[in-house]
Parts: structure tokens; sequence; C-alpha cells
């Protein structure tokens, strides 16, 4: 699965700004990029430098910022507070805006921090599976055991991916992981209503 930041992101980040960057902007397109990849969270730019998060426990605000780094690129952190050493990497970007690299993979790792939505346990299989998917084995849904077989029936999925070392199965449409599903503990983990209050769906 490729990045899908949408072509609005540098324009938006740099707006009327010059080169004084909004932060906020490349954590919102994370998370929109996590949720693309099955994570069930919702989130929303508040102001400059601010993102609400919500999913079905509770609700936090992360505020970002940048940080000149020698080579001269910008690093992007996040988190509960503004200047605290817990701050996650978000993204690096260039002075003008222009992403060089983005993990949203470290979005779980955000959101813990706020821990009635999300414990650290869950938050480092989270983080696994965003950066896995990628490299996920796309099969036949013929050859998924029954509990993903049924869950990709009622989610009408077109592709069921493996992610063999985690032993999940993620159900795949229109290029968006609907639903997690892991067969030793048989938790499916639904993102559908949340890709499509992103705009994914």
């Amino acid at each position: 699965m490729s990045p899908r930041f949408s072509e609005k992101t540098l324009c938006a980040a740099t707006e009327g700004q010059g080169l004084s960057l909004d932060p906020s902007i490349y954590v919102y397109e994370n998370f929109r990029e996590a949720v693309r990849r099955g994570f069930p969270v919702y989130a929303k730019r508040l102001v400059r430098g601010a993102i609400l998060a919500r999913n079905e426990r509770g609700k936090g605000v992360f505020f970002s910022r940048l940080i000149e780094e020698e080579s001269g690129t910008l690093l992007v952190v996040a988190g509960r507070e503004q200047y605290t050493i817990w701050n996650v990497k978000m993204a690096r970007i260039r002075p003008d805006g222009s992403i060089v690299e983005y993990f949203p993979y470290n979005v779980p790792g955000l959101v813990s921090q706020y821990i009635t939505m999300l414990s650290t346990w869950e938050a480092d299989v989270w983080t696994r599976r965003l950066a896995l998917v990628d490299k996920a084995q796309p099969i036949s849904s013929r050859e998924a055991p029954e509990a993903v077989r049924k869950v990709a029936m009622e989610k009408n999925v077109e592709h069921v991916l493996y992610v063999k070392e985690l032993e999940d199965y993620a159900l795949e449409r229109s290029g968006v992981v609907v639903a997690w599903v892991n067969v030793l503990t048989g938790a499916v983990d639904d993102a559908e209503e949340y890709a499509k209050s992103m705009g994914l769906l």
C-alpha cells in the first residue's frame, strides 16, 4: 500500500504563510494514512498545530511542532503536550514543505499517550500492523480461515491480506483496510466507519 497523502497537503501547509509551515497538516495526513491501513480512529485539525483524535474509548488533543535538523530538514513531532520529551516523530520535511519521509505507523504510539484511548500494548500491536501491511501477502478468500471469510463477506472486501508475522488478516476494499482479524484471538478490529468519516470510502 503506497502512501496516499492528499494532493493538497503541501499547498495547505504553506498557503499564505511563506515558509511558516503548519505541522498539524502533516500529523493529520499521517492519521488519514493510518486509518487507510485499518487503524480505527477519527482525527480532525482544530487550529494551527493542534489535532483532535477520538475512538470508541475516548478522545484527546495532540499538539505538533517543527524541529530543525542539522541537515536542514525539519522533523514534524506531535504529543499530548507541545514541549515534551514524549513527542512522537510524524514526518520529515524540507523547508519548502515537501515530504521526505512520513511515519503513519507512529500514530498508535501517539494515540496511546491517552491511555483511555489505547494501551501501550495495543499501540505496539497496531504499530506493527501499520508497518507490515505493505508487506502482506494477498490470498484468496477461500484460503482464509472461516472467521476471516465471514467478516470478508460481511464487509464485501476485494482483497484479503495475510500478515504472517502477526497471524493477522487485513481486509481491504477500494484501497482501504476496513477491518483486521486476528484468528488466534478471534478479535475483529473494524475501521470502516472511521474510514468513511475521514473521507477515505
